[in-house]
């Protein structure tokens, strides 16, 4: 083996190590996507609708499927062809597509964070809310303000 062709072959190696590492980075973002956005729903902080949330939850695990794929053809052509090459067409279209799948939810996301404005403590108000056989109540109060609770049966009063 003369000298280009070895320096060719450790170039093939260093291309195939750097897409495995980019698809394996991938395949950890993709997860953390999902925890996230599951993270999101049982906080209940839903400013996105649920179809986003379900569509961007559906691209990571698309991502996470395809990274896999992309993994599984790279061992099996390295092994099977003993070549580091992974320039090949079918490797990277499951490449695009699996970034594409990664990078959908997080423009979708990342517009609904954007717009997103939550109410400020200021415009909020302090409030008390009680709640007794069905009935409730909610009186908004100042910093200073100063209550009285009456129940009676299925009656409450709040006076100030």
């Amino acid at each position: 083996m003369n000298k280009p062709e070895k320096q060719n072959e450790e170039h093939f190696k260093d291309s195939c190590n750097h897409a495995i590492s980019i698809t394996k980075t991938l395949l950890s973002y993709s997860s953390a996507g999902i925890a996230f956005i599951i993270s999101i729903i049982v906080g209940g902080l839903n400013f996105c609708p649920t179809f986003i949330n379900w569509l961007s939850i559906g691209s990571f695990s698309l991502s996470i499927i395809l990274g896999l794929f992309f993994l599984m053809n790279v061992v099996g052509h390295i092994n099977q062809f003993a070549n580091y090459n992974v320039n090949l067409p079918r490797l990277r279209y499951i490449t695009i597509f699996q970034m594409l799948s990664f990078l959908i939810p997080i423009l979708l996301i990342g517009f609904y964070t954007l717009t997103y404005v939550p109410e400020k403590d200021s415009e909020k108000g302090d409030y008390i809310e009680l709640k007794h056989n069905g009935v409730s109540v909610r009186k908004e109060l100042n910093k200073n303000d100063s209550i009285n609770v009456f129940i009676n049966n299925t009656k409450i009063r709040v006076e100030k």
